[in-house]
């Protein structure tokens, strides 16, 4: 189900990670949009473009790079592509959505917007704002890549994911952080709607594998395995 119309599953962009693994961030989005396209019913799936350390100029020209790479192969559109921490971005065409970093000013373009808050303090901060479709918490596991970093207590506790979850409610909360196949039900146990990730997609050796992998995950918590299957006969 795609709540309040945002992803239950956004694989975030990391080009530092895809050099690592041999691929460029055009060529890996659209691997994961075709996969996508596959594997799950419209919109379940999102790509979330990140490169906020790149200066503006380079970061937009890699962003119209990925809008083709998304659109490639579909003629009704890509998998929704959201923003993250947008700043002064031009009129985003191809852009369905934005994440917002803390002390992100609203984008006044008519998108779904989520805010993204970190660390433990997220249970406390993550509070509703207007014109916020929902909201992004974590990070809620230990790394899952070698280059990643968690420095000790920084991880958000379940418990406090599920605060930030009735708080929002019924506005969906994803959760970040470490979250691949193998702990993906244990994340989904704390009520969010669903979940951002980067290297259990990336530096997955078949990546198209690893997002049907964790679409079933999804789809299985919320019981939708079946409409999986029969979108997928359409």
């Amino acid at each position: 189900m795609v709540e309040h119309g945002v992803p239950r599953l956004l694989i975030r962009t990391d080009r530092y990670l895809s050099a690592a693994v041999g691929r460029s961030i055009p060529m890996i989005v659209q691997a994961i949009a075709a996969a996508a396209r596959q594997a799950a019913p419209p919109g379940t799936v999102g790509i979330l473009f990140a490169e906020e350390d790149l200066q503006e100029g380079p970061r937009y020209r890699l962003l119209e790079q990925v809008v083709e790479a998304n659109n490639r192969g579909a003629p009704r559109g890509g998998v929704p592509l959201y923003l993250l921490s947008p700043a002064a971005a031009p009129e985003p065409a191809g852009i369905d959505g934005a994440v917002l970093l803390p002390g992100d000013p609203r984008m006044e373009h008519d998108l779904a917007q989520l805010r993204m808050w970190s660390g433990p303090s997220a249970a406390r901060l993550a509070v509703l704002e207007d014109g916020i479709a929902g909201c992004v918490v974590g990070p809620v596991q230990p790394p899952l890549w070698r280059g990643d970093e968690a420095p000790a207590g920084s991880l958000l506790a379940p418990e406090a994911v599920a605060r930030v979850v009735a708080a929002w409610a019924p506005r969906p909360v994803l959760a970040f952080g470490g979250v691949g196949i193998a702990n993906l039900a244990s994340v989904l146990a704390s009520g969010v709607a669903g979940v951002v990730v980067h290297s259990a997609v990336l530096a997955s050796p078949d990546p198209a594998a690893a997002v049907q992998q964790l679409v079933d995950g999804l789809l299985a918590d919320a019981g939708e395995t079946d409409l999986a299957a029969r979108d997928g006969d359409l």
